[in-house]
């Protein structure tokens, strides 16, 4: 049976690469509270993402739950005081977008000035 679940959507290449090292269940294919009918024991370890998080009735129903693991800079979804309070620990990717939300930053910031230019140069006009 699962010992990962995978709550949030993720991409071929991810899931083909936990596919490698676990048994795994999408909440994407299942009927969640059918499924936990008959598997919620098996279940190790929770895959999610920032948006998705975990539904503090879902981890209520995972009594072997060891880790969650958050695709994402922040965990807002997940409820750590219930997690804590269970030994799990929660993880998360701090420091991945950074570069990224710069990069982003400087580019609208680009576009902002050329369109101010445009405008500029369209009101001389």
């Amino acid at each position: 049976m699962a010992e990962l679940l995978v709550l949030s959507n993720v991409s071929r290449h991810v899931a083909g690469r936990l596919g490698e090292g676990f048994n795994v269940a999408y909440r994407a294919d299942i009927d969640l509270a059918a499924w936990l009918h008959d598997n919620a024991d098996t279940v190790r370890y929770i895959f999610t993402d920032g948006p998705t998080g975990i539904a503090d009735d879902l981890l209520a129903e995972l009594p072997n739950l060891e880790i969650i693991s958050n695709l994402g800079v922040g965990y807002d979804g997940v409820n750590t005081d219930i997690a804590t309070a269970r030994g799990i620990p929660v993880t998360h990717t701090p420091g991945v977008l950074n570069e990224e939300v710069a990069t982003t930053t400087v580019l609208l910031y680009l576009a902002c000035w050329r369109n101010f230019e445009d405008e500029l140069a369209q009101a001389r006009s």
